[in-house]
């Protein structure tokens, strides 16, 4: 029985280790272009939510300010910026 409960907690300490790793990595900022997914893998029950925050008809590009969450709880900010694509044209 004791052998159980220590490879019961040994197995929830992994699993609090992988959140706590994959919100620590996750970025504060990330800049995607207009037609580019945002593609991260979360652990289960995190998840990104937000609004825009500014909009730049200038520089040609939407910020966004998201949170990482957990259920309903705040866990870090995240600001996602979508810019338009660049063409880069070689000259010689």
């Amino acid at each position: 029985m004791k052998n159980l409960r220590k490879v019961i907690a040994i197995f929830c300490l992994l699993i609090l280790y992988a959140y706590f790793i994959n919100i620590y990595n996750f970025p504060t900022n990330i800049v995607v272009y207009n037609n580019d997914n945002l593609n991260y893998r979360l652990c289960p029950f995190l998840s990104l939510k937000g609004d825009i925050q500014t909009s730049s008809a200038k520089n040609n590009y939407l910020t966004y300010d998201l949170s990482l969450n957990f259920g309903n709880k705040k866990l870090k900010n995240v600001e996602l910026t979508v810019a338009e694509n660049v063409k880069i044209v070689p000259i010689r």
